[in-house]
């Protein structure tokens, strides 16, 4: 939907308030779409380039990817971020309840509002000094160079390579580096799980919820920091990455991506309602990262554990700073 008069001001004023200068501008434009770098002149007054850039953007449909790099690059700003919100609910409005149905078998079972209640891993599940994702504690025990995993970051999303390259890619500096199985005993050895992790999802699974797991982590994580996840998240609702080793060497031969990071997030937990007969507004997320932007606004209800990212805590119904899952419980224990 194209933006009117009135919202196109509002954008442009708080990108002004956001105090953006034009190498920034055109930054922003890069990381929305590239193409936009030979549509918009970035020359003359600041107030002229946000004109171009909004107007740009709104005619090629990308407003929502605007406004997400726009709350990206001012994470501390709280009165742009409220006003981003705002704009994106206006844009976005959530769908009109439809009418009352009988009891699925789903509500049957666990008698909540909620039936499914997805998770996602790094940052949540597993946590840690410093720790935001698996990819990049591997790259660092390794000593990868850090401008290199900027690097293929970047290529990824300004849309130069597929996901199922960046993690190929990835992989390959990992090989080069002879990165073997048995050497994640050590490198998970900053990290643990979430305080009452175990505990929670025991609860959740007693009381009927159907678990599922969708993230953009690495399974070696899960197998050596959580190694009977089966006995709560089954395997076809366990969405993440998975490398591959040899049996005698230990060494790494390859990867298989998931097909469900980022915006496919949402696709997962979609899957997940339909083979249970439910609605997405009787899913929960769980999660905090950059990667959980889309499905996080696409749930009946979702939990930013602990919000890493502008765009989780802005979009999320409930934030919970304290490292302690227990403190879930409640929220998805609605009638």
């Amino acid at each position: 939907m194209p933006l009117t008069a009135a919202q196109s001001q509002k954008l442009r004023d708080t990108m002004l308030a956001g105090k953006f200068d034009r190498d920034e501008l055109m930054r922003v434009v890069q990381l929305v779409d590239g193409r936009g770098l030979d549509k918009i002149v970035f020359d003359g007054a600041v107030e002229t380039v946000v004109f171009h850039v909004v107007n740009w953007c709104d005619g090629q449909g990308l407003i929502d990817d605007l406004l997400k790099v726009v709350a990206a690059a001012r994470p501390r700003n709280r009165d742009v971020l409220k006003i981003l919100k705002d704009l994106q609910d206006e844009l976005n409005p959530p769908p009109r309840s439809p009418p009352a149905s009988p009891p699925s078998s789903a509500k049957t079972r666990t008698g909540w509002r909620y039936q499914v209640v997805a998770f996602d891993l790094d940052a949540t599940l597993i946590q840690g000094p410093k720790f935001h994702y698996s990819w990049r504690l591997v790259w660092d025990s390794l000593k990868l160079p850090a401008d290199l995993h900027k690097q293929y970051r970047l290529a990824y999303y300004e849309k130069r390579i597929t996901y199922q390259t960046w993690c190929e890619r990835v992989c390959e500096e990992f090989q080069r580096k002879k990165l073997t199985r048995q050497m994640f005993a050590d490198i998970v050895k900053p990290i643990h799980l979430t305080n009452n992790c175990v505990e929670t999802l025991k609860a959740l699974k007693r009381e009927g919820f159907t678990l599922a797991l969708v993230s953009g982590s690495i399974d070696t994580f899960l197998d050596e920091l959580f190694p009977n996840y089966k006995d709560y998240f089954d395997p076809v609702n366990t969405y993440i990455n998975r490398l591959h080793f040899d049996p005698v060497s230990g060494q790494l031969t390859g990867v298989t991506h998931t097909d469900y990071d980022f915006d496919g997030k949402t696709r997962a937990v979609e899957e997940v309602c339909a083979k249970q007969g439910c609605s997405m507004a009787e899913a929960v997320f769980v999660g905090e990262g950059e990667n959980d932007a889309h499905v996080i606004r696409n749930v009946g209800l979702s939990i930013a554990y602990p919000p890493t990212v502008p765009e989780a805590e802005i979009y999320s119904k409930v934030i919970i700073d304290e490292d302690d899952l227990s403190l879930i419980l409640r929220h998805i224990r609605t009638a």
